[in-house]
């Protein structure tokens, strides 16, 4: 290893990087793969290695500009279709199943 390890205690993770899992979510991510493994340093306390953290937050930000792409590329396909689409709500029909008339009252009279 040419390059220095760097190990980043647990309590650096929030002030540091803005991590702010607790440690069962941690455990549960670890688990998955998602987030870096703990590296052990005595029976009770651990760390993690510097690089998988930058790493991992790397990753998470490029799942979030990729989603805002997605997200702006269906807001726009999506307002589109709207304006497309768009009609003039009926209202709900008359029991007797004839459209509504309108009642006049908001006509001037005379």
């Amino acid at each position: 290893m040419s390059e220095k390890l760097i190990i980043v205690p647990t309590a650096q993770l929030l002030p540091v990087y803005g991590i702010d899992y607790c440690d069962s979510r941690r455990r549960i991510l670890e688990a998955d793969g998602t987030f870096p493994r703990r590296v052990f340093l005595s029976q009770k306390k651990y760390g993690y290695v510097k690089a998988e953290i930058e790493a991992y937050l790397a990753k998470r930000i490029a799942m979030r500009d990729s989603a805002e792409a997605r997200a702006k590329a269906a807001e726009r396909s999506a307002f589109g279709a709207a304006i497309s689409a768009r009609r003039v709500n009926p209202g709900r029909p008359r029991k007797d199943g004839k459209p509504k008339k309108h009642s006049g009252a908001h006509r001037k009279a005379g």
